[in-house]
């Protein structure tokens, strides 16, 4: 069984994990003056909606029966428990082919709450029209800032700093390197925009972790990352009076595919559209109808929005850092050079125009990166999830495509040519059709896409 409470603290919240084998202490602190402008009334519905959304996936990792919480039914579980239903398909296809595993699990899982109640009390905030910007220094992220600052919002960055891992796992020490690129990153970009970024320390991304407990590898732990940092960021809307809550959400994102049992499994549901109209009632109830969540690049795929960062933002792009940082490889590089991730973000860049190297990219045309292209592997590696998908299949055919025509070299360029050159330049015009289209906006303000489609049909028409 597992017991949970939280804690109000004067920098932000904590919340106490244990069970038989762990008791742990693990908090959310935010910069001087952001807490403090955080309703005292939203405070405590705020920590206990957010432990039961951070613990839950902890809960089936764990393989537990039971778990009590020791506050109130949470105003938001209806919410959370829709987000887990939707994103356990995808989990147990990954983990096992078995789509309703984990689904059958937290219907079976006992969540007991205490007896007490908490009145909610919710007041509109003062807001403007500018925009809180989550800033992870990918390629989507980027290009949201890019653009907030071009349309006028007077973007506010924030960057959730989740601690980084250090811990033995299955024998073997697993180690991250993330913050360590991060905390390099910030002050560059900080010092180049003349904009202080906000910054979230939180070690409540642990509960999330599967290596951080010593268990099992799994997919569980992924379903929770974008609404914990709508948490983490709706203080700074507090704080500095912004009416927006940006993401960078591309539309790839509302992609899926159907598992063994026929059912949907969506690579990411928490960044998807439908997701979003549940988050942003989320936030109009916590904020009184006052703030809103954004994707401005939600009417692109993935491959589109580099294209825009890459050619609008130059500036911007040079700070991409999109691997996990949890590979040997980026102890001293923000790029692993190791895994599927690095893989198509190089061959994004080499179809596209942009020097890799600069970013610190090496060269991942070479034969003893093949395993990390879905285009080269016939058979399914659940494990790259979007990847599989014929559309990342299609970026990865087309990326390839440009960077040949624009003089790229390597093995793996001549292994694409003999396998795939004649299909790629076959499907060109179709290819950049539907990679390079312009979807229709679902949740941009119309005056906000007024502002936004102009420099979408310019980028987009450019070869």
């Amino acid at each position: 069984m597992i017991k949970i409470d939280t804690y109000i603290r004067p920098r932000g919240a904590q919340i106490h994990f244990l069970n038989q084998k762990f008791d742990r202490k693990l908090e959310v602190n935010f910069p001087e003056g952001v807490w403090e402008s955080f309703p005292l009334h939203l405070k405590e519905i705020w920590a206990q909606n957010l432990a039961y959304l951070a613990t839950v996936e902890l809960a089936l990792m764990f393989k537990e029966k039971e778990i009590h919480y020791n506050y109130p039914f949470p105003l938001f579980k209806p919410f959370f428990d829709e987000l887990f239903l939707r994103s356990f398909t995808y989990s147990g296809d990954v983990d096992c082919e078995q789509s309703f595993k984990y689904i059958a699990n937290l219907i079976n899982l006992e969540t007991q709450f205490s007896e007490r109640f908490v009145e909610a009390e919710f007041k509109a905030p003062v807001v403007h029209e500018r925009s809180i910007n989550t800033l992870t220094f990918g390629k989507e992220s980027l290009l949201s800032l890019g653009l907030a600052r071009e349309i006028g919002l007077n973007p506010q960055p924030v960057t959730v700093i989740d601690e980084d891992l250090e811990v033995e796992w299955k024998g073997e020490i697993a180690v991250s390197y993330t913050n360590k690129h991060l905390l390099n990153l910030i002050p560059q970009i900080e010092k180049e925009l003349h904009v202080k970024v906000g910054t979230v320390d939180n070690s409540v991304c642990k509960l999330r972790c599967n290596v951080e407990w010593d268990l099992d590898d799994t997919d569980l732990g992924s379903a929770n990352v974008i609404t914990e940092f709508a948490f983490m960021c709706l203080p700074f809307n507090y704080h500095h009076q912004a009416k927006y809550l940006i993401f960078g959400n591309e539309n790839s994102c509302n992609k899926y595919y159907y598992g063994k049992d026929g059912v949907k499994c969506y690579a990411v549901y928490d960044q998807s559209p439908d997701w979003f109209k549940h988050l942003n009632s989320l936030l109009n109830i916590m904020s009184a109808g006052s703030v809103q969540a954004v994707s401005l690049v939600q009417p692109l795929h993935e491959m589109a929005v580099a294209k825009v960062l890459y050619q609008r933002y130059p500036h911007l792009a040079k700070y991409q850092m999109s691997c996990h940082a949890d590979d040997p490889g980026a102890e001293h590089n923000r790029w692993c050079n190791n895994c599927a991730k690095c893989a198509t973000c190089f061959a994004f860049m080499k179809g596209l125009g942009f020097d890799p190297h600069s970013v610190g990219l090496t060269d991942m045309f070479k034969k003893e990166h093949k395993q990390w292209f879905s285009l080269f592997n016939s058979h399914k590696d659940a494990s790259q999830g979007y990847y599989n998908m014929q559309l990342a299949r299609d970026e990865q055919l087309f990326a390839f495509h440009l960077a040949a025509k624009r003089g790229a070299q390597g093995e793996l360029i001549e292994l694409f040519k003999k396998e795939f050159g004649e299909e790629a330049a076959r499907r060109e015009k179709e290819l950049r059709e539907e990679i390079f289209k312009l979807h229709e906006p679902e949740n941009i303000p119309p005056h906000l896409w007024e502002k936004l489609k102009p420099i979408f049909e310019e980028e987009l028409r450019k070869e």
